[in-house]
């Protein structure tokens, strides 16, 4: 999905705190998970319907070379390789997202 290679990319110390908070991600299993977000997770520019507008105001703050990918109810964002941080999906997206995602466990 992503132009990276999983195995290039690494978390930072903020991205390993916010998936403790937001998605009680310990640090090992952060590692784990942020394989799955990258294979299956989806490119949130492409995205349509509620979540647009949000996408849109969170994409304006960084640049083109910015990862946001959605995966569960957060969605990650990356740059140069570097999972930066994590953020909770708006409530009421996240029921739609969780129904599409059901079968990535």
């Amino acid at each position: 999905m992503n132009a990276c290679k999983i195995e290039e990319i690494r978390v930072s110390k903020h991205a390993y705190q916010r998936s403790s908070e937001r998605c009680g991600w310990k640090r090992k299993t952060t590692n784990r998970m942020i394989k799955k977000v990258m294979t299956y997770g989806r490119d949130a520019r492409k995205e349509k319907g509620y979540l647009k507008p949000w996408i849109k105001q969170e994409v304006e703050k960084g640049d083109d070379l910015t990862l946001y990918i959605l995966f569960g109810e957060w969605m990650f964002i990356a740059k140069n390789n570097v999972v930066i941080t994590v953020l909770n999906v708006p409530k009421r997206s996240r029921r739609e997202m969780q129904k599409e995602m059901e079968w990535v466990a």
